[in-house]
């Protein structure tokens, strides 16, 4: 896969399929708002809520058919926000009409899919990126800073809150403390007072020996989205993600940080596909990184409730064993 999507052009001029929720409150702004990045078309199979998002954002024009889009030479590259599990055909189909590729997250249905989709951009020569937007936060950023100066000494354990999606928590996992090497799933735990509610618990355990406990469930119930980070040296609690609060413990001494929040949730992922095409700058997350956290939901769903921990292998072809 190119380090670099550059081909000489200065703006990154997107296509859109799926101009749906996301696209309406977290990623058409950016795609329009960042420096160096222009909504161009727009595709959706509702007309008229196509036509509709056109009209109300001030960008991009509708076109009716994926063809359409995914051949027309106003554009360099593409955004992919359709259903999951049309992510795999529709990237496909875009880096094969030599279109660099950007895949809302997850990836795809199975990381056999994701396979697909990265031997297409490497045959096509074309960068593929997925959206797991919160690696562009400024307080993921600093947490990253932070761990990488041996801020915390040698990093323990983690613990996320269950506010955002699995998928984002496994691929902060991946992004914090690289790939992992075992998971154990733990069963299920009813809520006394909703006793039809059924959260399967897990931990992972990363090659850096960091290890991790979650549920699959998401909350999403306004509470921030948050997490801690155990060090032999100290503590992180990153007390609101988006708005980015860190409290840092270490040595007895309590250190408020805030390095601030974004306009738009994919904003800073927008910005660093931009520097990606014009200056060749890493993908904060290419489609070797996104595959990790399906390969890992892949296996969430394969095995069997035990305290025995199962590695994880990420392989190819879809193999996680």
């Amino acid at each position: 896969m190119k380090n670099s999507a550059s081909n000489g052009e200065s703006t990154v001029k997107w296509g859109m399929i799926g101009a749906g929720n996301v696209c309406e409150h977290k990623a058409g702004p950016a795609l329009y708002g960042v420096a160096g990045s222009e909504l161009v078309l727009v595709h959706r199979r509702d007309r008229e809520a196509g036509e509709d998002f056109v009209r109300r954002h001030g960008h991009g024009v509708y076109v009716g058919t994926m063809d359409e889009l995914l051949h027309s030479d106003a554009i360099n590259a593409v955004y992919v926000a359709s259903p999951h599990a049309l992510h795999a055909e529709h990237t496909v189909a875009a880096l094969e009409a030599g279109k660099h590729v950007l895949v809302e997250k997850p990836m795809a249905i199975s990381a056999r899919e994701c396979d697909r989709m990265m031997a297409a951009a490497e045959a096509n020569r074309r960068s593929l990126g997925v959206a797991y937007y919160r690696r562009g936060y400024p307080s993921v950023a600093r947490v990253r800073e932070l761990l990488e100066s041996g801020a915390l000494g040698e990093v323990k354990a983690a613990a996320f809150n269950n506010e955002f999606p699995t998928s984002h928590r496994l691929d902060l996992v991946h992004h914090f403390f690289g790939s992992i090497e075992a998971v154990r799933v733990l069963g299920a735990r009813k809520d006394s007072f909703a006793f039809e509610s059924i959260e399967q618990r897990f931990d992972v355990r990363s090659a850096s020996g960091v290890q991790v406990r979650m549920i699959t469930e998401w909350a999403e119930s306004g509470m921030p989205e948050a997490f801690s980070i155990r060090g032999s040296e100290g503590t992180l609690y990153v007390a609101d993600l988006k708005k980015g609060w860190i409290v840092h413990e270490a040595g007895g001494q309590v250190r408020l940080e805030a390095p601030g929040s974004l306009p738009f949730t994919h904003w800073g992922l927008v910005e660093n596909f931009v520097d990606h095409f014009q200056k060749g700058k890493r993908l904060l997350c290419d489609g070797a990184e996104g595959r990790k956290s399906t390969v890992i939901l892949d296996l969430l769903g394969a095995v069997e409730a035990s305290s025995e921990w199962v590695p994880v292998r990420y392989g190819g072809s879809g193999s996680f064993s």
